[in-house]
């Protein structure tokens, strides 16, 4: 993976890259995955202060997903070139 986050209360662990596509590991007792996929190349991760949003940078645009549903929030595009952190 090109990028990888760790939330600030050590819950997930999320990872992209190349390959298109989020994985998130929920820590535990019991080790948890969920992975999707996105449009272009994840550059970069990060899990807001609160730990509630992930935002996602990859090719020309930013997204912010719910940290309990993973689903998107808001989409951030339009930007002139790739987004890398």
């Amino acid at each position: 993976p090109f990028a990888l986050a760790f939330s600030p209360s050590g819950r997930w662990v999320a990872a992209g890259g190349e390959a298109k596509m989020i994985r998130v590991w929920t820590l535990g007792e019991q080790l948890k995955s969920q992975s999707w996929l996105c449009s272009g190349k994840v550059n970069a991760l990060a899990f807001s202060p609160d730990g509630k949003q992930l935002v996602v940078a990859a090719k020309d645009w930013l997204a912010l997903n719910d940290c309990e549903t993973w689903e998107p929030r808001a989409e951030l595009v339009g930007h002139v070139g790739a987004v890398n952190a």
